[in-house]
């Protein structure tokens, strides 16, 4: 039996619930592992042990998610004879194991009025925005570079310092980004609102020097190139 020079720490940080536990390792370590065994230590103490439904386990990737899940059902069928286990068992599929995307939106379900968000709402993992973003830019396109078009100049001057597919590249980003469009900020009057150009502004400088700490020509650094030639 191969001995584990932390073993001692590792229980620890199964085990431990006066505290909060932050465990650092690179890949393969056992990291999983552990979580698991704190799960189970969790569901199965002697002492004050948790229903399922209390407990809140979450992952970055629907693969770590269900990775970690599967984990879990196989230690519980291990201990089927348990009645703490087979309760666990039976509500796993309803649990809150899961990805931080997926728990957020079950909690935007359970509070729509609080949070003012329609509780069918789709979760988009990616592909949905895409698509709404292409067709949007295309139709928008068509509005300020068509026979239509009334900002033909402003166009052109911006054309000549960024290319189209820098712009959209720029315009894909921001769309996701929280930009700080407060009602107070979207007066009459002509030009960008101060706090805007402020915003902007530190983009591009924090844009800027991202770049300079990355020579390589990578799909960030290409990205970062967009951002500098817009925002500039």
């Amino acid at each position: 039996m191969i001995e584990i020079p932390d073993s001692a720490t590792r229980e620890l940080a199964a085990t431990a619930t006066d505290r909060n536990i932050v465990v650092t390792a690179g890949a393969g370590t056992g990291k999983t592992t552990l979580l698991v065994k704190r799960l189970l230590y969790l569901l199965l103490r002697r002492s004050a042990p948790l229903t399922i439904d209390r407990i809140v386990g979450l992952t970055f990737t629907n693969k770590a998610a269900n990775e970690l899940k599967l984990r879990l059902r196989t230690e519980l069928r291990k201990e089927a004879a348990n009645e703490l286990a087979a309760k666990a068992l039976a509500g796993l599929e309803k649990s809150q194991i899961g990805t931080i995307h997926s728990f957020a939106a079950h909690l935007l379900r359970l509070f729509p009025v609080e949070s003012g968000i329609d509780p069918l709402f789709q979760q988009d993992d990616g592909p949905l925005f895409k698509d709404f973003f292409n067709q949007q830019w295309m139709l928008w396109l068509d509005r300020e570079l068509g026979p239509a078009g009334t900002r033909q100049e402003v166009w052109r001057a911006a054309l000549k310092v960024a290319s189209l597919e820098d712009l959209k590249t720029l315009a894909t980003h921001l769309a996701g980004e929280l930009v700080p469009l407060d009602r107070n900020l979207l007066t009459e009057e002509p030009g960008m609102p101060p706090p805007i150009v402020t915003w902007l502004t530190d983009l591009a400088r924090q844009a800027t020097a991202l770049r300079q700490g990355h020579p390589k020509t990578n799909t960030l650094e290409r990205m970062l190139d967009s951002a500098v030639a817009c925002l500039n």
